[in-house]
């Protein structure tokens, strides 16, 4: 190796070895670099040079009814805005296991209460990606069978919870969100409960109180589970599910 390569290899062993000393005073000292503009920190809620950051929010909740039958389904869909979590499939957690980054994710919760908020119920959120589906090499009223299912995301992500009432009357509900940043909640919704008009919504399983060696329906109905040993193709997933489940 020549004079000239010698010193070129020095210098970018140099060059590797400032930036390194250069990325550790960033993690260890005050979150930024000399010179550097910073995010502010929890509580300081501005950028320098007085530029407002978003802050946590919970909007645009849709139901898909104000009335839902004993035990069936209440969706409600909305959006959350000015999260400072960087993995919305991680819940918010301060304190992880080893090995998990602390405070990267959003807690997602619909919190319901038939009796006026002395009762509270808590059901985790979810983040729901709407699909394209497609048969390919094969036709959907066939099920795919000689081909392959194909599915394209449509539009952009949005929160969703699904909660089914066990009560009849007046249900309350809010949609709170927790992340780095702090908590916040929606504004309270009303729904009402009836009796369902599906002779066949029993509701959910449960041991059965009269012999706990047997299952039962929330209302008393026995239940007895048959195991179907079926499995689904994978090349064609969904369509193989609907095939069995007709």
């Amino acid at each position: 190796m020549g004079r000239k390569s010698r010193k070129l290899v020095l210098f970018i062993f140099a060059l590797g070895a400032a930036w390194l000393l250069a990325m550790e005073a960033f993690s260890l000292g005050d979150g930024h670099l000399a010179g550097d503009r910073h995010l502010p920190s929890q509580g300081e809620g501005h950028l320098e040079g007085d530029r407002h950051l978003a802050s946590l929010q919970i909007l645009n909740i849709r139901a898909n009814t104000t009335t839902v039958g004993l035990y069936e389904k209440l969706e409600l869909t909305f959006d959350i805005t000015g999260t400072v979590a960087t993995n919305p499939y991680f819940p918010y957690d301060p304190s992880p296991p080893p090995g998990v980054p602390a405070g990267v994710g959003i807690t997602v919760d619909g919190l319901f209460s038939p009796d006026n908020w002395t009762t509270v119920i808590t059901q985790p959120a979810f983040l729901y990606q709407d699909f394209q589906r497609q048969c390919i090499g094969d036709t959907p009223q066939n099920y795919c069978r000689n081909g392959n299912e194909w599915l394209y995301p449509v539009g952009a992500p949005v929160w969703k919870v699904r909660f089914a009432p066990q009560q009849l009357g007046t249900w309350r509900y809010r949609i709170r969100a927790t992340d780095a940043s702090g908590a916040v909640q929606s504004p309270e919704g009303t729904f009402t409960v009836t009796l369902s008009t599906d002779p066949n919504n029993h509701g959910f399983i449960r041991i059965a109180r009269a012999d706990p060696g047997y299952f039962e329906y929330s209302d008393g109905t026995p239940f007895i589970g048959v195991g179907h040993n079926a499995g689904f193709e994978e090349p064609r997933f969904t369509y193989s599910v609907d095939e069995e489940m007709q």
